[in-house]
C-alpha cells in the first residue's frame, strides 16, 4: 500500500503498478476527487486494479495487514503517522521517505514507533543499491572525500541525507559531525511551507572522510558528484550517467528512476533481502543532519528554532 499520493507517491504507485500480481492499496483524501483520479491513472498505462481510500479507519474496516506500507507523505505528518501504522500494526514491512520529519523534534516518534515495530522499516535513500555505485571502487580504496555541487535547484536541506547514506555505504564508517557556518541564505523550499539552505554544509565521518554539499545560485555547470579515494578521483553526472575516473570517461551508466525502482524494493523486503539502510541507522544519520542544519537556522532566522524542512 502506498500513504500519501503526492509527487513521490505517484512515482511509487507507477513502479508497483508494473509489478506482477501486485494489490495495490492507496491512502489519500485528495485521490477520492475524480480530477485527481484522472490525473494520477494517466501515469499508471493499463493497471486499473487500484484500490483507494480516503484515510486509514476507511483502510483497516477492509484489511487487516499488508506486506509493505510506502509511506510518502509529507515529512510534517510522517512521524506521527509512522507510529500510528506500528500500533495498528499495519504492515509487515515499512518503506519511508525521506526526509523523516521537518526537524530534530519529530525523530521522537520514530524512536517510540521503532521500539514497538514487529517487522522491518527502511529509508528511501537508495543510491546504495545504484550498480554503478556497487561497482566503482576496489575492495582496497578508501574514501577520502565527497563532494557534491549543484545549483539553486540542488536541494540542499531534502537531499543531504542521500549523500551521508552513500558514504556511509562506501566506508563503512558513520556519520559523527556537521559543521554549517558555510550555509549562508535561507529560501523557499520547491515544496510549499518548507525552507532550503543556500551555500555549504560539511559532514566528517568516524573513519576520517568528509562529505561537502554545495548549493550555489551562480554555479552554472551540471551537478556533479566528485569522489576522491587515496588512489583515484572519480566525477559522476547522475542526470547524463557519466562516470569519469582522473578525468577520464569510464563509463556511462544509467542511474534509475524511482518509478523504476519501488516494486524492486518492495520484493526484497517481502524476502527479508533489503539492503537500504534501516530506520535506526537513519535516525543516527538525520540526528547529525539536524544538528548541523538547525544550527543554521538559528544563525539565520535571528534565534528561531522551527525550522521545517522537507
Amino acid at each position: 500500500m502506498i500513504i500519501g499520493l503526492g509527487e513521490i507517491g505517484v512515482r511509487h504507485l507507477q513502479s508497483l503498478a508494473t509489478a506482477s500480481g501486485s494489490q495495490l492499496c492507496v491512502v489519500d483524501p485528495a485521490f477520492c476527487s475524480e480530477e485527481r483520479k484522472k490525473e494520477v491513472f494517466r501515469h499508471l498505462g493499463e493497471y486499473t486494479d487500484l484500490e483507494v481510500y480516503e484515510d486509514l479507519g476507511n483502510f483497516t474496516h477492509k484489511v487487516s495487514r499488508v506486506d509493505v506500507a510506502v509511506i510518502a507523505t509529507t515529512s510534517a505528518v510522517r512521524p506521527e503517522l509512522f507510529t500510528t501504522c506500528v500500533g495498528m500494526e499495519l504492515a509487515e514491512s515499512y518503506l519511508l521517505e525521506k526526509l523523516l520529519a521537518p526537524n530534530q523534534a519529530g525523530l521522537a516518534n520514530y524512536r517510540l514507533g521503532a521500539q514497538k515495530l514487529r517487522g522491518t522499516a527502511v529509508i528511501n535513500c537508495p543510491q546504495r543499491t545504484f550498480p554503478a555505485y556497487q561497482s566503482l571502487l576496489s575492495d582496497s580504496e578508501l574514501v577520502e572525500a565527497v563532494e557534491f555541487t549543484g545549483d539553486q535547484n540542488a536541494g540542499l536541506a531534502c537531499n543531504i541525507i542521500h549523500y551521508i547514506d552513500l558514504v556511509e555505504f562506501f566506508t563503512g564508517c558513520s556519520v559523527i559531525s556537521g559543521v554549517s557556518e558555510g550555509l549562508h541564505t535561507m529560501i523557499a523550499s520547491k515544496r510549499s511551507g518548507y525552507i532550503d539552505f543556500l551555500g555549504s554544509v560539511e559532514f566528517r565521518f568516524n573513519g576520517g572522510a568528509t562529505l561537502r554539499f554545495t548549493s550555489d545560485p551562480l554555479n552554472d555547470h551540471v551537478a556533479l558528484l566528485r569522489i576522491k579515494t587515496d588512489k583515484h578521483t572519480f566525477e559522476i553526472n547522475e542526470v547524463s550517467g557519466e562516470i569519469r575516473k582522473n578525468g577520464v570517461l569510464i563509463s556511462l551508466d544509467r542511474f534509475p528512476y524511482q518509478s523504476e525502482m519501488t516494486a524492486g524494493i518492495c520484493a526484497s523486503l517481502m524476502s527479508g533481502k533489503c539492503s537500504l539502510t534501516t530506520l535506526d541507522d537513519s535516525i543516527r544519520q538525520h540526528e547529525v543532519m539536524y544538528d548541523a542544519l538547525e544550527a543554521a537556522y538559528f544563525r539565520l532566522s535571528n534565534g528561531s528554532s522551527n525550522m521545517a524542512i522537507s
